[in-house]
């Protein structure tokens, strides 16, 4: 995962395509107290995420219009955690109007969250959902590069949101899957007049955090060897050298690397 700054009141994490921030999504503002919402038919991939945190899973008719009925989805989850709204839909490929959209985000439960996936919205003619981020708003929106602009292998998407939403969202994602050359491509679709201008990227995370997660991660190794009776030899810990890009600098297409640190970094060989 990296982050790059969006604006004063929002911020965009950049992902391995978009599937990573909707399952995240899930994780982060559902569970068995908070009701995941979506449409049916509507697009499966939050529904599998919502069983990971055993959140009760609410499918509405979509309206005769093929678009999201949103007064239904309101009515069928008081306790939501998260409201899906994918437009243009899948497999549908309808809109939900806007207007609709700022229905939601009006009524909805005190506490839940709207996720707007526009994974296909270049497709159409829709208006998009970042008005509402810039707003301030409880809402994140869905933005890949793998669909009009043929990015599917290379892989690069996007979670807009406030700071503190996106932080939730970002908090489940592991280490750095993003490639250099997805973030190179996704920078030369910039609009004309802007492509030399700096976009800063955090890459993984910081150092310290590194050194904690390392030692936690060596900690439940050692745990799993005890538990499952994996003898000392077999299991025994080798110390890695491990280099993270902490920061880059994107100025047009060419990255410039202000800060490398290599961590010891303990692996438990023996366990596959």
């Amino acid at each position: 995962m990296a982050v790059i700054s969006w604006s004063h009141t929002a911020m965009s994490a950049l992902f391995p395509g978009s599937s990573e921030p909707l399952h995240f999504s899930v994780l982060a503002f559902t569970s068995p107290s908070k009701s995941y919402v979506t449409a049916d038919p509507g697009y499966e991939a939050g529904m599998h995420a919502a069983k990971i945190s055993g959140a009760r899973v609410v499918k509405t008719p979509l309206t005769a219009s093929y678009g999201h009925d949103v007064k239904a989805m309101i009515t069928a989850a008081s306790d939501a955690g998260l409201f899906y709204v994918c437009t243009p839909n899948n497999p549908t490929g309808t809109l939900t109007p806007q207007v609709e959209i700022e229905y939601l985000v009006e009524h909805k439960p005190k506490g839940s969250i709207v996720l707007v996936d526009e994974a296909y919205i270049h497709f159409s003619d829709a208006t998009t959902a970042l008005d509402l981020v810039k707003a301030d708003k409880d809402v994140v929106v869905l933005r890949t590069f793998s669909k009009i602009y043929g990015m599917a292998g290379l892989r690069c998407g996007l979670a807009i949101g406030r700071p503190d939403l996106i932080e939730k969202v970002s908090s489940f994602s592991g280490w750095n899957s993003l490639p250099v050359t997805a973030v190179a491509a996704a920078l030369r679709t910039r609009p004309a007049g802007r492509e030399s201008s700096p976009v800063r990227c955090i890459c993984l995370r910081p150092p310290a955090r590194n050194r904690r997660l390392n030692l936690e991660r060596s900690r439940r190794l050692s745990r799993y060897r005890r538990r499952h009776g994996v003898p000392a030899e077999k299991g025994k810990p080798v110390e890695v050298a491990v280099t993270f890009i902490c920061e880059l600098t994107f100025t047009g297409y060419r990255a410039k690397l202000v800060n490398e640190v290599t961590l010891p970094f303990v692996i438990c060989s023996g366990l596959t």
